[in-house]
């Protein structure tokens, strides 16, 4: 995180990746690196993800976190990689008359998302928070928040290994291209290494002897530093190999090419307040040109291209959807959504609304969700499947968490 009275100016950033050395970074109180060896293959991951990187503007995040505007053929997916960035889709998401347009008694509490960076913002520098023609948003990284980390496994997979995973989230299994939802953002707290997280799932259908993949995105909060922390932060990510690789954000050079210079990904996002105003975010994927098209309200942000799938199932398309939560913890585990329970409704409890699925050779449609993974005791789910009002599909989810949740 920068000082409040100045940014580091980002050759100065890279020149002290060089010179970092392990006995400096040991003794501090919030270094949880493991070894040398450790602390070497973070810096050499850092000095690659940054290697011949220009940067042509910098400013500071809401919170105090450094942005940097690179070039968007620097990026870390396509730098060194002999390819031009993608055209986006000419579609959109979602057809505007997708939505119902009766009325809605939950509007006047819903307030518009606003725009992440925008020509007008300033920082508190007073620096524009905006990126130039040609460039992408980018959060810079440093070695001082990777090596909050035990090791680069742990930094990538945002947590610690041998953590384990509670769900409450609802399923379609159809061959499909994509799909969408709004997402409603709320701030859970987390403790120790636990994480918290909103989000959609485009995956593998459960086979035997198939392996995992998925492209996934939402929001989440970690109680770890870089590239999540205590606020909700909108992510999108992609595992080819079952989690034995993670890709989030634009944290791998086999990854994530974005082209939107005003979409933060690693952002802080509105929160929602108990009984008060709503935040919601519509979001999704879309697959078509070789490559799923990543949008956030109704701006293509970026895309994964079918070529990291291989062979596997995303390399064509998915076979099951999901919406829903997603925490993580060693015996304890946080609260998901809001924190209520979904029996407490709008206002109280999380929810994703107007979710759609687009089917292979069709029109996005209403999804027609199941509960999938759950557990009740400290988190659940309520479903209403294409439901008369304008929310459409959706549901609402979440709960306090706890201890074990069997």
């Amino acid at each position: 995180m920068a000082g409040q009275n100045s940014i580091q100016p980002f050759n100065d950033f890279r020149k002290s990746l060089s010179s970092a050395r392990y006995d400096e970074f040991q003794s501090r109180s919030d270094v949880k690196v493991e070894s040398e060896d450790a602390f070497e293959e973070m810096r050499y991951y850092l000095l690659e993800l940054y290697e011949d990187v220009e940067v042509r503007h910098t400013f500071l995040e809401s919170v105090g976190h450094i942005v940097d505007c690179i070039p968007i053929e620097q990026q870390p997916s396509v730098r060194n990689s002999g390819r031009k960035v993608l055209d986006p889709p000419t579609s959109p998401l979602v057809p505007a008359e997708a939505y119902a347009v009766s009325p809605d008694p939950t509007s006047e509490f819903r307030k518009a998302f606003p725009p992440q960076l925008h020509p007008d913002y300033r920082d508190i520098l007073g620096n524009q928070m905006w990126c130039p023609d040609g460039t992408i948003p980018m959060m810079r990284i440093t070695l001082e928040q990777v090596s909050r980390f035990k090791n680069m496994h742990a930094f990538l997979g945002s947590g610690i290994s041998g953590d384990v995973k509670k769900y409450a989230s609802c399923t379609q299994e159809i061959d499909n291209i994509g799909g969408s939802s709004y997402i409603n953002i709320w701030k859970p707290r987390v403790f120790g290494v636990q994480n918290s997280a909103a989000q959609q799932w485009y995956a593998t259908p459960p086979e035997p002897f198939v392996t995992w993949q998925s492209v996934e995105c939402g929001w989440r909060v970690g109680s770890n530093d870089a590239p999540f922390d205590a606020n909700p932060r909108l992510f999108v990510f992609y595992t080819p190999d079952g989690y034995t690789t993670k890709h989030f954000n634009l944290l791998t050079t086999h990854g994530f090419e974005q082209i939107s210079r005003t979409v933060l990904l690693g952002g802080k996002l509105p929160v929602s307040q108990p009984g008060g105003d709503q935040f919601d975010c519509l979001m999704g994927f879309f697959l078509t040109g070789n490559a799923w098209w990543y949008n956030v309200n109704g701006e293509w942000v970026g895309c994964y291209r079918t070529s990291l799938f291989g062979d596997g199932r995303l390399a064509s398309g998915s076979g099951r959807v999901s919406f829903g939560g997603e925490t993580s913890g060693v015996g304890a585990f946080p609260a998901m959504g809001s924190g209520a329970f979904p029996l407490l409704g709008f206002g109280r409890a999380a929810y994703q609304r107007n979710i759609f699925i687009t089917p292979v050779g069709g029109a996005a449609q209403p999804a027609i969700l199941t509960p999938g993974r759950q557990f009740p005791s400290c988190y659940n789910t309520i479903i209403a499947n294409n439901s008369p009002t304008n929310w459409g599909t959706h549901m609402y989810f979440g709960g306090p968490g706890g201890v074990d949740c069997p």
